[in-house]
C-alpha cells in the first residue's frame, strides 16, 4: 500500500509499520537546515538557485521550498506562529561594521558576522541588571496571546493535511520558558 505523507507519519506515531520511514527536513527548528547548507544542497542536487527564505532568524534556518520537499519526499511541513501585531522591543536587522545586529521582541540583542556568519550570537540581555521584583514588573513583556500570532495557523495546517496530504509540526513562538529566562538574565 502506498501511503500519503500524512498517513505515513500517523502510522509511525501509532507504532505501526508504514511503507517507509517518514522523513522530516525543516518541519521544526530542531530539524531545520542552515541557509548556507541549504543553498549548497540545492546546488549539489542540480536544483535551481533561489532566494532563501529564512524562518528562524537567530539560527538562519532556511524554509524548505516545495520543489525540495517533492524531490526528497519530505513528509512533514512547518506551521509556526506568525509575528506579533506590534514589534515591541524588536529592532530590524541592520549592519554595524563587520556585524549584522538585531534585537528580538524580548529585548535580547543579537549579532552575526557579515562575512561567513552562520547564525546570530547573543550580545545583550535586557534583564541582566534586574535586582527587584519591580524591575521585572516594569519590563515591557511581549504579548504571548496576540491574535496575529495565531490568525493563519489553522488555515496553513489544513492546507498541508487536506490538500498536500502532509503531516505538520506546530511550531513555537520562541525558545522554551527556561531558556528564554536564562537568555534574558545572562
Amino acid at each position: 500500500m502506498q501511503y500519503t505523507s500524512y498517513e505515513r507519519v500517523k502510522a509511525a506515531l501509532e507504532h505501526k509499520e508504514p511503507d517507509r520511514v517518514p522523513f522530516d527536513l525543516g518541519g521544526s527548528v530542531l530539524t531545520g537546515m542552515n541557509r548556507h547548507c541549504y543553498t549548497r544542497l540545492r546546488k549539489y542536487l542540480g536544483m535551481p538557485g533561489k532566494e532563501v527564505e529564512i524562518y528562524d532568524v537567530m539560527q538562519q534556518l532556511a524554509r524548505i521550498d516545495d520543489d525540495m520537499i517533492e524531490r526528497l519526499k519530505i513528509d512533514v511541513r512547518c506551521v509556526d506562529p506568525s509575528p506579533p501585531s506590534k514589534k515591541g522591543l524588536a529592532k530590524d536587522i541592520e549592519r554595524d561594521g563587520d556585524y549584522y545586529k538585531m534585537t528580538d521582541e524580548w529585548g535580547i540583542g543579537w549579532k552575526m558576522p557579515v562575512e561567513k556568519g552562520h547564525y546570530f550570537d547573543m550580545m545583550e540581555r535586557p534583564l541582566a541588571d534586574a535586582e527587584t521584583i519591580e524591575d521585572i514588573e516594569k519590563f515591557p513583556w511581549p504579548d504571548p496571546v496576540d491574535p496575529a500570532r495565531f490568525a493563519t495557523l489553522k488555515e496553513r495546517a489544513d492546507k498541508y493535511v487536506y490538500e498536500e496530504k502532509k503531516a505538520y509540526i506546530l511550531g513555537r513562538q520562541y525558545a522554551g520558558i527556561w531558556e528564554t529566562a536564562l537568555w534574558m538574565c545572562g
